[in-house]
């Protein structure tokens, strides 16, 4: 019941069992087998996929409800995914071809048996080229894909249709974009939906295992996300942060010289913001870095990008690369007309209650930097924008008071 007695060796072989067949109790109880149960072709691709780092591995082919081209499509999939498992189907009862499988298995000592050397004449090529099946295992391609911030759902949709014979296989991400009078099934992980599986109604059924093989990869998807949305932003304010301030402004610059187009730099602070903080307290202050970044928010484009550069430096990279909206319109040049409108939008967005600020008063100035005229380079277009924001500090220009709210 317990097996022989003495010490056992490590299982030295992973095999992913599919489907039906009688010698899973012989794989379950050999001590060299570390047997893995895939009850769909889906759920055993998933397996295989997340698990490319592990020692030598087998697959073993039971009893399964697929077409002679499903078969080959599937063995296809598998080659593609793990290039070096060895392919087995049981000796009774097979229903696989001889020629899409390495070796027939009968009892588990044939899954440690050495490979037969490799027939003198070409065997007959699946249906898929061997070709696609040497672009590589999928796994590399979903990690540069995740390394890189490119969405998976498009490799997943192309590998799973191919690997799964559903052409009409989709990934969406809200239950609105399910085609009508499609089947579906939620993908999920820890108890969050992260999408939604979609095929055409008969293969429904295959949709519960398919979420499953992809929610790890959503999952990770949605969390390097997080990571990348925490390394570039400024968790107080929802500003970009200096590092993505700087990317962002080398970027622009970049495309505006291939372009022959301006970029403008807007620097401002908060005057004095450090006495603001002693008198009405660091809450006050948080609350009114969130209330500036929100106003600068609301009037520039989408293209544009507003940055918390210092404790209270920010700055606005003006890039638009469509170009101007309307005809004959100019790439802002100075700070008068910015001014003006942070002034209106100031009167038009209450501040937040700051009845603990008492009278303190708050104002923030500018200055602003264009290329090429003022800097050819993120250094220059920076040096330039703070020379004059120090000038409008000294001569009092370029000014907004923020509290007390000045009367319109």
């Amino acid at each position: 019941m317990n097996g022989p007695a003495g010490p056992t060796a490590p299982p030295s072989l992973r095999v992913i069992l599919i489907g039906e067949t009688d010698l899973e109790r012989q794989f379950t109880r050999d001590p060299r087998v570390d047997m893995q149960r895939a009850p769909t072709t889906l759920q055993a691709l998933s397996f295989l996929a997340m698990d490319h780092a592990s020692g030598p591995r087998a697959i073993v082919l039971g009893a399964i409800d697929l077409s002679s081209d499903e078969q080959r499509r599937f063995v296809s999939s598998i080659r593609t995914v793990a290039p070096t498992a060895r392919v087995f189907a049981p000796l009774r009862d097979s229903e696989w071809p001889t020629e899409l499988i390495d070796a027939i298995v009968d009892t588990p000592d044939d899954l440690f048996a050495e490979p037969a050397p490799p027939p003198a004449s070409p065997v007959e090529a699946p249906t898929e080229p061997r070709a696609e099946a040497g672009r590589a295992d999928l796994l590399p391609h979903l990690a540069e894909s995740l390394l890189g911030g490119v969405a998976l759902d498009d490799l997943l949709i192309e590998h799973l249709r191919r690997a799964a014979a559903i052409p009409s296989f989709d990934i969406v991400r809200v239950p609105a974009e399910i085609p009508p009078g499609h089947a579906s099934a939620p993908v999920t992980r820890g108890g969050a939906t992260l999408a939604y599986v979609t095929a055409s109604p008969s293969h429904a059924a295959e949709l519960s295992a398919l979420a499953t093989a992809i929610a790890p990869w959503l999952a990770l998807q949605a969390q390097q996300e997080q990571l990348r949305d925490a390394a570039f932003h400024d968790h107080l304010t929802g500003a970009l942060n200096r590092r993505a301030f700087e990317l962002a402004l080398d970027r622009a610059l970049e495309r505006a010289r291939d372009a022959r187009r301006p970029v403008s730099l807007l620097l401002f602070d908060v005057d004095d913001f450090k006495s603001f903080n002693e008198r009405a307290g660091h809450r006050a202050g948080d609350e009114v870095l969130g209330y500036v970044v929100a106003i600068f928010k609301s009037l520039v484009r989408p293209s544009d990008r507003v940055c918390r550069i210092g404790g209270d430096e920010f700055a606005v990279i003006f890039d638009d690369p469509s170009g101007p909206r309307v005809p004959g319109s100019q790439h802002p040049r100075s700070t008068e007309d910015i001014v003006e409108r942070i002034h209106e939008a100031s009167h038009a967005r209450r501040p937040p209650d700051l009845d603990h600020a008492g009278d303190a008063p708050l104002r923030i100035c500018s200055a602003i930097a264009t290329y090429p005229w003022d800097g050819r380079t993120r250094q220059e277009l920076v040096q330039a924008a703070d020379r004059r924001l120090c000038a409008s500090k000294r001569d009092g220009s370029n000014h907004i008071q923020l509290l007390p709210l000045a009367q319109p």
